[in-house]
């Protein structure tokens, strides 16, 4: 949904509905800005999470050729946690490649 449709469509929301609460007591950015491309879920998210853009947080796509597995690589992927309540690979995605978001030890 385009950030302008909440105020758009303001009159159409509920009196204590989730979009009125969050223009009435939350916190905006108007005029924001983040120049990256490409225009992708992982990127998009990214940006707005750490502030950065992909140059700086690492995640350059939803996808990526990482040459030293030799194989494409998701952008969450991690395969040194596992999934609970599964047994299977699907919960083994974690912040770690992205860079902004490594610790300093």
């Amino acid at each position: 949904m385009r950030w302008d449709f909440l105020y758009r469509y303001y009159n159409r929301y509920l009196p204590n509905g989730g979009f009125k609460r969050m223009l009435n007591n939350g916190f905006t950015c108007d005029n924001t800005f983040i120049p990256y491309a490409p225009t992708v879920t992982a990127c998009g998210h990214s940006c707005v999470y750490t502030g950065s853009v992909p140059a700086i947080n690492g995640i350059t796509g939803n996808f990526w050729w990482d040459y030293e597995k030799n194989r494409n690589v998701y952008c969450s992927e991690d395969k040194t946690v596992k999934t609970v309540g599964s047994t299977g690979n699907a919960g083994e995605m974690s912040p770690r490649n992205m860079l902004s978001y490594q610790l300093q030890k």
